[in-house]
């Protein structure tokens, strides 16, 4: 007898208001990771543009390393960013061939000296909604530096 009632109220049992509580508590976490991943994708696309625009503004220093503004278009057209979007800065450094850093107009006791043009650039990423850790931007940045004949 007893056994006829136990089988009778599991199946009268109603866990319906067991499952909706339990979707109510995991959705929020499941948005709030899935916006991470996201922002986290916007950083890493931004990250790989301006990989490309420092890129294309070396293989432009190599054919006219004393062209700054020149340089700096090449930077936000490679990485298609408008100006306003993407910050550039190029500079010259030099060094003598055993690595010792000097002036560019000064002259290497041994040797010739070596002019390297530099490029950075930089963006900052608005993120979708503030994080606890890191606000609500991340800057992202590029430099890479290319020897010039």
């Amino acid at each position: 007898m007893l056994t006829k009632l136990w089988t009778k109220r599991s199946i009268t049992r109603n866990d319906g208001g067991n499952a909706i509580v339990e979707f109510a508590l995991i959705v929020p976490v499941l948005l709030i990771m899935m916006m991470g991943l996201v922002d986290a994708g916007r950083a890493i696309s931004a990250n790989a543009r301006l990989g490309t625009g420092v890129t294309t503004a070396l293989r432009y220093a190599m054919t006219d390393a004393y062209a700054d503004a020149a340089i700096s278009t090449a930077a936000l057209e490679g990485s298609r960013y408008a100006s306003g979007e993407a910050s550039v800065a190029v500079s010259r450094f030099c060094e003598c061939p055993d690595g010792s850093p000097i002036t560019c107009t000064d002259t290497c006791p041994a040797g010739f000296r070596r002019i390297f043009v530099q490029v950075a650039m930089d963006r900052t990423q608005m993120t979708l909604f503030s994080y606890p850790v890191i606000g609500s931007s991340v800057t992202v940045s590029r430099t890479s530096s290319l020897q010039v004949p």
